[in-house]
């Protein structure tokens, strides 16, 4: 993606509108533009939507390929950290860094929610991508640990299982027993 803040109408340049509507496409979702947009963004949405119209054939009855999974946790954004405007900073800009860096990278990857963390939805994808996941509760903690057993792999950062689904903090990872390298223990300090 190019440079340009798409929160603001001064830099967000018209070209970045068709290249997100082409990554929406990509994974599965439809392209909506629900703002008014500025007089400058105008043609590029008109021109984007035309781009969507004439690929409108292979868009239909299409599915993502199943390889790794990125998990969005509701509970995670609702409970961790308990203090408003700063869920961005300790878990969405995880997630969005997350997924960045697989679509830039090429990388198929389909964005799950935290209620998807169960051996049936996780059974088609080899990776499973928990990017400061803190908030877990004991059936996805299960749910994990068995995708692991069967061969899954996991990519876990900073927090992840260290807080019940409610933010209540453990004194241990819950996903410790399948780390591959033992995580750091957490410190209790404050």
């Amino acid at each position: 993606m190019s440079h340009g803040n798409p929160y603001g109408k001064d830099s967000f340049p018209p070209h970045e509108v068709l290249r997100r509507m082409m990554l929406a496409l990509t994974h599965g979702a439809s392209p909506s533009i629900a703002v008014i947009q500025p007089p400058t963004l105008r043609k590029a949405v008109l021109d984007g939507l035309d781009a969507v119209q004439a690929r409108k054939r292979w868009l239909t009855h299409k599915r993502p390929e199943p390889w790794a999974a990125l998990v969005m946790s509701d509970n995670t954004r609702a409970f961790y950290g308990r203090s408003s405007g700063h869920v961005e900073e300790r878990y969405m800009a995880h997630v969005f860094g997350a997924f960045r860096a697989a679509i830039e990278e090429h990388l198929p990857i389909a964005v799950v929610n935290d209620w998807n963390l169960n051996s049936t939805d996780l059974a088609p994808y080899k990776v499973l991508v928990l990017p400061n996941t803190a908030c877990l509760d004991s059936a996805q903690v299960t749910a994990i640990e068995q995708f692991v057993r069967n061969g899954g792999g996991l990519v876990a950062s900073c927090d992840t299982s260290l807080f019940d689904a409610f933010g209540d903090p453990r004194d241990d990872f819950a996903l410790a027993r399948v780390s591959r390298r033992p995580l750091p223990r957490p410190s209790r300090t404050g």
